[in-house]
């Protein structure tokens, strides 16, 4: 069992081809939907946000079926990012810190 709070995924915004969005949405389906995540934060960050033609988190919801997946809303969260730039990075880890911190 994985002794953590939170997993994330970073995902490659600029990615809209069909092809290359359903290995890794099966991918988010598969490792949620095991018994010892259950309890889990899931941290989406929507990254490549720098780049012309990136998925807006909302494009990245639709395009990845993340609504469909089999867990509490309160549990996940998706934050555009730019690791270049940095943008999004400290909101998407006070997310993390205030969940817990709900969480008690």
């Amino acid at each position: 069992m994985i002794d953590s709070q939170c997993i994330m995924f970073v995902i490659d915004s600029t990615l809209r081809n069909p092809l290359d969005i359903a290995p890794v949405s099966k991918d988010f389906f598969e490792v949620i939907s095991k018994d010892e995540y259950k309890d889990k934060l899931f941290l989406f960050l929507a990254n490549k946000q720098d780049l012309e033609g990136a998925m807006s988190a909302k494009e990245v919801i639709d395009a990845y079926r993340m609504n469909e997946l089999p867990i509490n809303k309160d549990n996940w969260h998706i934050q555009e990012t730019s690791a270049v730039t940095g943008a999004g990075l400290y909101e998407a880890l006070e997310w993390i810190v205030d969940t817990l911190a709900k969480r008690g």
